[in-house]
């Protein structure tokens, strides 16, 4: 595992330039999601699908492609996946009304959370970026 905090990427690595498939952007975004759902095994086939379809747009069809660290900062950002609507739904909780209260036997529904995009920006712009950091050193 990586020692590089999001501060030292932030601070010593907005030089790099980053060659990406498409691939390197969705595997993040499933990870991400997956793990900052409040479901053990979330449903994220339109949210990938979508994802995946703006990735494609982002791309221009080519297979590799160079992004400079601002670039990528505003591909990967809560801006930019509010902007897909299937995405968006991640941030939406399935119930909407009323109160699921917490106490030390019951576990709250996670019908009652959601996925927080700018969190979840953050962690896939991170992961791409100190992915390629640690390939290059």
């Amino acid at each position: 595992m990586s020692t590089l905090t999001n501060l030292d990427i932030s601070e010593n690595y907005r030089h790099v330039k980053i060659h990406m498939m498409r691939k390197a952007f969705t595997g993040p975004f499933v990870n991400w999601v997956v793990q900052q759902s409040p479901y053990e095994v979330p449903v994220i086939t339109a949210a990938l699908a979508a994802f995946n379809d703006y990735i494609s747009e982002v791309m221009g069809g080519e297979l590799v492609k160079e992004f400079s660290y601002g670039e990528l900062s505003e591909i990967i950002s809560e801006e930019a996946f509010e902007k897909i609507p299937a995405v968006l739904e991640l941030n939406v909780a399935r119930i909407t009304s009323g109160v699921d209260y917490s106490h030390r036997h019951h576990v709250p529904s996670p019908d009652f959370d959601f996925i927080d995009l700018d969190a979840l920006a953050r962690n896939v712009f991170y992961s791409i970026v100190r992915t390629h950091i640690n390939w290059d050193t």
